[in-house]
């Protein structure tokens, strides 16, 4: 076991083979989906392809894409200083938990019909949002 130098409350990591390689795993599949639904959302055309398919407008189509820049310029500030005082590890679980809902929201939005624009709008904002 080693020391992590400087450690608030001097946990202690285990920097065995196993773990490590565990670690590793973890990290890399987390990166994949963090970058498919980044894609997804922002840096390509799918999701306005997806939004004319339900029906939406010029401004859904272009609110899709700048949405998650918006809600970067508007939270940055207040939520940094959030995880500054509550810590990081409170902050990263309901966020991702958000996330998740937003893109299943997106993905669902499809099987309702009419009122599928309404919820493709709600989903974007959840995840734009966390």
């Amino acid at each position: 076991m080693a020391e992590l130098p400087g450690s608030a409350n001097n946990e202690s990591l285990d920097f065995s083979e196993p773990s490590a390689r565990k670690a590793m795993n973890f990290a890399i599949l987390s990166s994949c989906f963090g970058a498919v639904s980044q894609i997804m959302v922002r840096e390509s055309s799918i999701i306005i392809l997806y939004a004319g398919k339900l029906g939406a407008g010029r401004f859904l189509s272009l609110v899709s894409t700048s949405a998650q820049l918006l809600a970067i310029c508007l939270f940055i500030i207040p939520v940094s200083y959030l995880m500054e005082h509550t810590g990081k590890k409170k902050i990263v679980l309901p966020a991702v938990l958000v996330t998740m809902a937003g893109i299943l929201t997106i993905a669902a939005a499809g099987f309702f019909g009419d009122k599928g624009r309404i919820i493709l709008l709600t989903g974007l904002l959840l995840f734009s949002v966390s």
